[in-house]
Order: C-alpha cells, then structure tokens, then sequence
C-alpha cells in the first residue's frame, strides 16, 4: 500500500459543479431559496430577540451587536436550506455546502438591509473589515452552520453509503459527470 494517496488532477470549477438533472430554472430556484431563508432569519431574529428589525440600519454599538448575533442565525439557517437542498440532489455540491453560504455571509445584511429599507448600513459589524474582529466574527457567524452542515450531510452520506446501500446510485443519480471523471482509474493501487 503507498504511503500517500495516488495523485488526482481536480478541476477549477469544482466548487461551481451542479447537480445533474435539474434545471436552471431549478438551480436558481435552490439559490434563491437560500437567500429568502437567510433574510427572513436574520430579519425574524432582529424582531424577535432585539425588537425591531430597524437594527439593520442603524449605525450603534449595539445594533452591530444585534446584526452579527443575527447573522449566526441566518448562516445557520441558510446552510440547514442547503443541506437539505444536497440531500434531495439540487444546487451544487460545493454550491450548496461552501459557496453559497460563504457569499450570503459576505452579501446577506446589506441585502436584507436594501430589501427591507431600500437603504444599507455603512458598517455591519461595527468595525473594519480588515480589523482582526470582523475575521473573527466572520468564523464565528460561519461555524455554527458549518458545523449543522457537517452533521447533515455527513449523516446522510453515513446513511446512504454504510445504513441503506444506495449511496452509489444517489451518486450515480446526482452528481455531476466531472465527479465521475475524479475516480481513480487503477482503484488496485488502494489495495
């Protein structure tokens, strides 16, 4: 057996792979899913536990608070929207488990902001964003939902593959033809 695994050449465009058999009009729909679970969370969240969601926009100490304890939330929520989006073969692979939730951290309160205003904060977390806070609140908003995506996701691949057997029939199923094209063509060498 070789002391390290066999080398594989991994496309670019992994993380922008889409599940096969659906369509765009289907992908987009699963994005924009997402991006109305995100805003209705973290719009919810700024109403439900701070009072009012005019907290989006005001410029204080408190509303930057409240924005990234709301912004935990909905990244929570929007990644358990993906999980469950992977689980059933539509988005992306790495669309549904990093991109996508990735991009709705960076974008999702002025977006929310803008929708629900028709304006945006100058500053959503209080700070820079080159300030070592804003790189450690960035963590701490995405690991929460990290962590629920690994626990789903990985669930259900531990389900699929090791409880049901049908793990390579979803994979043949769903995932993209480059998925394919990774599998190693001498599988003897693992042996």
């Amino acid at each position: 057996m070789p002391a390290h695994p066999p080398e594989v050449d991994v496309p670019d465009d992994v993380f922008f792979w889409r599940f096969k058999n659906q369509t765009r009009l289907g992908h987009a729909l699963v994005a924009l899913g997402g991006v109305a679970v995100w805003i209705a969370v973290y719009t919810y969240w700024l109403d439900a536990t701070w009072g009012t969601p005019q907290l989006m926009i005001v410029e204080t100490g408190e509303a930057a608070a409240a924005r990234r304890d709301a912004m935990r939330m909905a990244t929570t929520a929007c990644m358990a929207w993906f999980s469950l989006t992977f689980m059933v073969g539509k988005g992306g692979p790495f669309l549904n488990t990093v991109t996508y939730p990735i991009v709705l951290i960076v974008t999702g309160p002025w977006a929310a902001a803008l929708v629900v205003y028709g304006t945006t904060p100058g500053s959503i977390s209080g700070g820079s964003p080159i300030s070592a806070r804003f790189v450690v609140d960035g963590f701490a908003m995405f690991l929460p939902g990290a962590l629920l995506t690994i626990a789903l996701v990985g669930g259900f691949l531990l389900v699929i593959y090791f409880v049901t057997g049908t793990g390579p029939a979803w994979e043949e199923k769903h995932m993209p033809d480059a998925w394919h094209d990774l599998e190693l063509e001498n599988p003897e060498k693992w042996e």
